[in-house]
């Protein structure tokens, strides 16, 4: 059973890794060739812009559980720099569960309202708005998973070895 969450754990990290850089990388491909089809042959894609943003969407709300894991999401580090260690884990562990209690709180939100978005349809591409937002709950759910294991770890570990920000793994 342990390898069975250890492997769908390496799975969500690699999702949450890989995706959004091959989203970023798309979003640059298609918007370097709505430059080159606009400007070069005056004949602007009406497509481009609207998937450039649907997949920024997408890789924002995908990148969630790679922030926390990471910890490169927005903090105040120059006040925890100044606190000792022991209170410094303290805080972050009491952070984590208000981030967990935050987002648990927005989930079912979301998930009612990318549910209400498949009856619309997007002008351009055609294809229902629900495809779009349904990023959202998914990005929760990575975030949420992320918060727990970070909070075990956090728990675990000792205080000395509390991060404030950058790569921990």
């Amino acid at each position: 059973m342990k390898n069975v969450f250890k492997a769908i754990w390496k799975g969500m990290c690699w999702v949450d890794t890989v995706f959004p850089c091959i989203g970023v990388g798309l979003m640059g491909i298609i918007l370097f060739y709505q430059i080159i089809m606009r400007y070069l042959f005056n004949t602007p894609l009406s497509w481009s812009e609207e998937l450039a943003r649907y997949m920024y969407v997408w890789v924002c709300f995908i990148g969630l559980g790679y922030c926390v894991r990471h910890h490169t999401n927005i903090r105040m580090e120059a006040l925890q720099k100044l606190l000792p260690a022991s209170v410094r884990k303290g805080l972050n562990i009491c952070l984590n569960f208000l981030t967990f209690g935050v987002f648990s709180l927005l989930l079912p939100y979301s998930i009612r309202f990318a549910n209400a978005q498949f009856g619309k349809i997007t002008p351009a591409l055609g294809i229902p708005k629900g495809f779009v937002t349904i990023s959202v709950p998914i990005g929760i759910v990575f975030l949420l998973i992320n918060v727990i294991v970070d909070t075990v770890k956090l728990i675990q570990s000792p205080a000395e070895e509390c991060v404030i920000s950058g790569s921990q793994d």
